[in-house]
């Protein structure tokens, strides 16, 4: 009878042996599946980010050109109303003395 039980415990653990190997295996699978799942989220990621390096790439001198275009033309555009509203003045005070001549007469 010794022997009949060593068997059927020997028995029992080869059942709960496969049990726990089915178990690991469906634990593989579902790693596997994780792994496969976050290494698609890492390529779409690494994509995005490879895909925005190169949208946004030289945008950056672009912006500083045209920065430094409107600077220039703002400049430009002070120094001719400057040259403009010195002219003008100009013309207001030789009016200005031509009318006080005609005035004193």
């Amino acid at each position: 009878t010794l022997k009949r039980e060593t068997d059927a415990t020997v028995s029992l653990l080869h059942i709960e042996m496969d049990q726990m190997n089915q178990r690991i295996d469906e634990l593989q699978i579902q790693s596997d599946k994780r792994y496969a799942f976050l290494n698609a989220n890492q390529d779409t990621i690494t994509r995005q980010e490879n895909e925005f390096e190169v949208s946004t790439s030289g945008k950056f001198d672009e912006l500083t050109s045209i920065t430094s275009d409107l600077s220039d033309t703002l400049s430009r555009t002070n120094s001719t109303l400057n040259s403009q509203f010195g002219h003008i003045f100009e013309v207001i005070k030789s009016h200005n003395a031509m009318l006080n001549r005609l005035a004193n007469g």
